[in-house]
């Protein structure tokens, strides 16, 4: 019953977009606006008024589209902080673990993502946290997944901010150096509909 809600009303909504577009269409033609004639396609009445309702559909089209995206997006904002300090860097200098928390913030309409978001963590750190539904641990990459979905599915709007606190522990004497950034792959298609910001964490042993 309510798949067939859904269907009736994006079908209704499709159709009020396109009479709405012709309306808008023909509003400007009969004002004289002539996209054909400015650009020097024609000079023929029937013609131009023919380019014109197709030209200004496009455009309208385009707008709405543009508009939709806009509103139907999602924002992922994703922090890694010294836990001690909120700042964007930390020293290990001793066999005892430091702690980094990363900040995930999500706000928008849900949007189904194929990929997880990746932090991928230096050879020379040892890294402990405690388990979560959503985090998946790629040993011989030193590598956490996190799955995004599981705060999007089922979900109408989205707004939260969740957070997650790793301890890290050297695992060698050298003094190594390295920024930890999140990552995330998003296909081409779906880019106009997420937008992601991501602020990393320099690490360093000494």
């Amino acid at each position: 019953m309510n798949e067939t809600k859904k269907q009736i009303k994006k079908e209704l909504l499709t159709n009020i977009r396109t009479i709405l577009t012709l309306v808008l269409s023909l509003i400007f033609i009969n004002q004289g606006w002539s996209i054909a004639e400015f650009l020097w396609f024609t000079k023929n009445e029937k013609i131009a008024w023919t380019l014109d309702l197709a030209l200004y559909t496009f455009l309208i089209n385009v707008i709405i589209s543009l508009c939709k995206i806009i509103t139907f997006r999602l924002d992922c904002e994703v922090s890694i902080l010294n836990k001690k300090e909120n700042f964007s860097a930390i020293t290990v200098k001793e066999a005892n673990p430091e702690k980094i928390f990363i900040e995930l913030k999500l706000e928008g309409k849900p949007i189904k993502l194929k990929n997880n978001l990746e932090i991928a963590f230096p050879h020379w750190l040892d890294i402990q946290v405690t388990p979560k539904p959503y985090l998946t641990f790629k040993e011989n990459e030193n590598k956490y997944l996190i799955d995004l979905n599981y705060f999007i599915d089922h979900k109408q709007n989205i707004k939260l901010t969740e957070k997650l606190t790793f301890d890290i522990i050297k695992s060698s004497d050298e003094e190594n150096e390295e920024v930890v950034e999140p990552f995330i792959k998003v296909s081409l298609f779906k880019k106009p509909f997420f937008r992601f910001k991501c602020k990393g964490i320099t690490i360093k042993l000494r």
